[in-house]
Formats: C-alpha cells, structure tokens, sequence
C-alpha cells in the first residue's frame, strides 16, 4: 500500500500517476574492426591526437577515442584478430593435424586458389598415382632430403612415386592484412593396420606458433606504421 500527503489548496484536487521519463544518458559507442585496416581507419577518422589512446596486446587492439573526456563515457573501437577465411579453411590442419584419404586429399587439393600452394601440379599426380595401387613398399629410400619414393605394384607391373616430405602452403592468417606467410606443412603416408585398409595421408604444422607470431608482427607493425606518425599515442598492454 502506498500512502500520500495532500494539502489541498483549492477546490479542486487532481491526481495523476505514472513515471517520468528517463534522463538519457550516453555510455559511449563501441566500434568492432574486423581488420587491421578497418581498426586504424575508424580511429584516424573518430579519434584525434593527443587525447586518443592505443593498446595492443596478443588478443588485438583497443583505443580510446579521447581519454581526456570526463562528463560521459568514452568511445572505443576494438579489433580483436580475425582470422581471414583462406586461414580458416586450413585451421584444422594447422592446430591439430589431419588425416585424408586419397578421394579426401585430391578433392581438398582441388579446391585451393592458384598460387596458394607450390608445385600443386606435382603433388596431385603424384598421389593419383597410388590410385590403383594393390602393394605398396613402405621401406622406403631417401633421395634428397625433401623427397621420400615409395615402391608400388598395380597388377605384375611395379613402379616408383616420389611425395615431398612437405609441402608449401601460402596462406593470409588475418583477414584483409594483406600478408602472406608461406608455411612449411608435414606430409606422410599412414601405413594401412589392416587387409583391405586404404593408404591414407597425413598432414601436420609443426611450425604453426613461429607462423602466428610472424602474422601478429606485422599486424602489430602495420597499425604503428599508419598511425604512429599522426600523433597517435600506442602502447603494449591492455585498456579497462
């Protein structure tokens, strides 16, 4: 029950119930960047030195627009590394390793953009080469040190095929940055356990964090380089 005081001062007594409006009160505008570009981009245009304030750290950038504002909340624009969709599609490879049988890796080979990796045209006959294969002899020789040959039998008629022990694999980590890394991928044959059991072939990124360092590098440069040189104030560490 909620209870009132009146003191009437007149003939007429009017009552009325409801809220009022709110105040509006601003709480800052919060830009995400999905790119490098697009970070240092909507701070050269929404900040201006001195006030505005940078921090990148290995989770991505942050930035204060004008630190020197005290009677409302300030604006800041984030970009927190996105992955480009080329890197995506390698992801799995990359972090943990992946498997292929002989259809799955030519199919995934296939589909790649030119350029992206080297010698593709050799590495795609060679693998179709064990497409008829019944024996394979996997006490294989090393001819140089990039390349392993292994012996193979398709009916009476023996055979040699030679498959790189790596191969190279150009790829953008970041979307839109416009860096490439060529990156040495691991590529072994899988013994089959069993009759019956199908060759299959391995691919594996020992190098992956050495990779990743290098992209975040140059993303960490590219954002100094275009913004350093107008004023801007750019820090390792992390803005609250």
């Amino acid at each position: 029950m909620e209870k009132i005081n009146v003191t009437v001062a007149g003939d007429t007594l009017t009552v009325r119930e409801g809220n009022a409006p709110e105040i509006f009160q601003y709480e800052g505008y919060h830009y995400r960047a999905h790119s490098a570009d697009a970070f240092v981009n909507l701070v050269s245009d929404r900040g201006a030195a001195p006030g505005c304030i940078i921090a990148y750290n290995d989770a991505g950038f942050q930035a204060i627009m004008d630190d020197f504002l005290q009677t409302r909340d300030k604006d800041k624009v984030t970009y927190g590394l996105t992955n480009s969709v080329q890197y995506m599609e390698w992801e799995d490879i990359l972090k943990r390793g992946e498997t292929f049988q002989q259809k799955q890796f030519l199919d995934f080979l296939r589909r790649r953009e030119p350029g992206e990796i080297e010698n593709m045209e050799a590495l795609v006959a060679a693998i179709q080469k064990f497409k008829f294969v019944s024996t394979v002899t996997f006490e294989s020789e090393f001819e140089d040190p990039e390349n392993r040959s292994f012996v193979f039998k398709v009916g009476d008629m023996e055979g040699t095929v030679k498959l790189p022990q790596s191969i190279t694999v150009n790829i953008e980590v970041y979307n839109e940055s416009g860096y490439t890394i060529p990156m040495e991928i691991e590529l072994e044959v899988v013994r089959p356990k069993s009759d019956g059991e199908k060759l299959r072939f391995s691919l594996t990124c020992p190098k992956l964090a050495r990779y990743l360092k290098l992209a975040w590098e140059n993303e960490v440069s590219d954002v100094h380089e275009k913004l350093e040189g107008k004023g801007f104030l750019i820090i390792a560490g992390k803005l609250y």
